[in-house]
């Protein structure tokens, strides 16, 4: 959205005072995502207007930004006058909510573990500003890993869901958790019907690793166990040496 601003021109004692030949003055913004435009629909960029001795001592202009926060602008006579700066903070707000993004890293979770990994999800504008709900939104929640990865709303992960709730109470965000059980790179997805989408891949490593019994070799040595996280198996390399006491039970 455009909104408009006036200036004026003014005596030393605040009082309105006309120009007598047309002046211009040059605009700014502390934002540099902050735009300046002669027109109502933003469509004229400018970076300076001008007060004309017809209109006598006003003058307006439009401002646009795509940053949520308090630029300040600045209004700066343009010759060498050594008029007094005219300056003015703006309010920029949220526009509507057009996607879900994930504000949360890529989960690095175990397989079959005890406990989940959180998970942020965020409403957001056109232009990735932080939106809040104007009313509660619930949002889908989906896993490629189907059948293995389930969404909680708890930490414990006790209580299932295939939503999460953004409520108009609690700002733009809202926390969920994952837990799968199977190795992998599952993408998990943010959905809601007129809204974009978002998709982000986990990481499932194996859980805690259990050796398996070993026979009973004598010398044996301690097996060095490694992972492979390209088909998610452990294995292990163990040397034995030849037992010389060993004799043939025949």
């Amino acid at each position: 959205d455009c909104g408009e601003l006036i200036i004026q021109t003014q005596d030393s004692e605040s009082n309105p005072s006309p120009v007598s030949v047309n002046k211009g003055f040059d605009l700014s913004s502390t934002a540099l995502t902050g735009n300046f435009y002669s027109d109502s629909s933003c469509s004229v960029s400018i970076s300076s207007v001008t007060i004309t001795a017809a209109n006598s001592l006003s003058g307006s202009f439009y401002y646009s930004d795509t940053l949520v926060g308090t630029p300040t602008l600045t209004v700066d006579e343009s010759g060498s006058e050594s008029w007094t700066n005219a300056t003015q903070l703006a309010t920029i707000t949220p526009g509507p909510v057009t996607k879900i993004v994930f504000i949360s890293t890529p989960g690095l979770d175990q397989a079959a573990v005890t406990g989940c990994g959180v998970r942020q999800a965020q409403l957001q504008d056109i232009h990735s500003n932080a939106s809040p709900a104007t009313t509660n939104e619930n949002i889908g929640l989906a896993s490629s890993s189907s059948g293995a990865g389930i969404f909680y709303s708890d930490v414990g992960c006790s209580s299932v869901i295939t939503q999460v709730l953004v409520s108009s109470s609690s700002t733009d965000s809202a926390s969920f958790y994952y837990q799968d059980d199977r190795v992998g790179l599952p993408t998990i997805t943010l959905s809601k019907v007129g809204w974009d989408s978002a998709d982000q891949s986990q990481t499932i490593q194996p859980g805690n690793f259990t050796m398996p019994a070993m026979p009973n070799y004598t010398n044996d040595s301690t097996p060095d166990v490694s992972w492979n996280p390209g088909n998610g198996l452990y294995y292990y390399d163990l040397s034995i040496s030849a037992n010389s006491d060993c004799s043939d039970p025949a």
